[in-house]
């Protein structure tokens, strides 16, 4: 038997798909729930004042690839809208407390040679609760430490619009587990220019196994790591006073197991490239915008994955 190449391998793959019920198909993404290890937003709190963030996150799911070779292919789509409203108090001595809640909205489109079916869920998410410690490391230089925990609080056994059957784990709002964020983060104004910042922030991600979804007993989503670098300014222009940004972050996942079996067409690296731009609305209010595009990936077997993203962030002080 000789190899078979990746090209009918990929072709093998979708020929398989299109002969699965639909429910199985919905499998081979890798993305589920909330994107909460890159959403989590840390700064240093005043004394007694409350901070909101309010972000829409929208992720276009439509590059099929295997492994880091993509196929043009329009067979499936998915789009996943995220709502996230965090609220964070600070205490005295650079203490911290973030309550993250979500909205999640998913929608997959299958094209097959002679119809088009769409899927959509919007359901609330898990809650997440974060501790942070801010450290004053110099005149220009401040650290951050956090630990979060994500309550399985959101939707993990929602059906589709026609109430037809259950979705599976990857198109529900939650994950049905327990799990633990680990978070250092720091900033600096560089020495020739005090509005430049540079800033970069780790996070790893524990995931526990799932027995809250209606087709598995234990589903666990793999761990991730997510790595952000980036750089900042302020440009002043009359009253309006301008935040540019360039950032490139890095998440790395670990393979899915469904019910003690690994599944090969999860995980992987993700190399990412973010331009981002904020404006100064009023003094304490600040809306910022984030587009951001692939640069690198090597996935794991068979996937779905981001072709591009939009944020945006309203941010106000109390």
């Amino acid at each position: 038997n000789y190899p078979m190449p990746p090209a009918r391998y990929a072709l093998l793959v979708i020929m398989v798909l299109g002969l699965l019920p639909r429910p199985a198909r919905c499998q081979t993404c890798c993305t589920g729930s909330a994107p909460i290890t890159g959403a989590v937003s840390v700064t240093p709190l005043l004394t007694s004042t409350w901070q909101f963030n309010l972000s829409v996150d929208y992720n276009n799911i439509a590059d099929l690839v295997l492994e880091n070779q993509p196929f043009a292919d329009d067979i499936v789509a998915r789009t996943t809208t995220t709502f996230l409203l965090q609220g964070s108090y600070g205490f005295a001595r650079g203490l911290g407390l973030s309550v993250l809640m979500p909205l999640v909205q998913h929608s997959e489109t299958i094209n097959s040679n002679t119809t088009t079916t769409t899927t959509r869920n919007f359901a609330p998410g898990d809650v997440t609760i974060f501790g942070q410690r801010a450290f004053t490391l110099s005149s220009a230089a401040t650290l951050i430490a956090g630990l979060a925990v994500k309550l399985p609080t959101g939707v993990t056994q929602a059906k589709d619009q026609n109430d037809r059957f259950i979705l599976p784990p990857t198109l529900q709002a939650g994950t049905g587990s327990v799990d633990f964020l680990f978070l250092v983060q720091g900033q600096m104004a560089m020495p020739f220019r005090k509005s430049l910042l540079w800033q970069q922030s780790v996070t790893y991600r524990y995931n526990t196994a799932s027995s809250r979804f209606a087709a598995h007993d234990r589903y666990r989503f793999g761990n991730e790591f997510f790595a952000i670098t980036s750089v900042a300014d302020q440009i002043v222009t009359g009253s309006i006073v301008h935040n540019p940004s360039l950032s490139l972050d890095i998440r790395y996942a670990g393979k899915n197991t469904i019910e003690d079996f690994t599944d090969p067409n999860s995980g992987g690296w993700w190399m990412n490239l973010r331009l981002g731009w904020g404006v100064n609305l009023a003094p304490q209010v600040t809306l910022s915008v984030l587009y951001e595009l692939p640069v690198l990936r090597q996935l794991n077997g068979f996937q779905l994955t981001t072709s591009y993203k939009l944020i945006s962030v309203l941010n106000f002080t109390l």
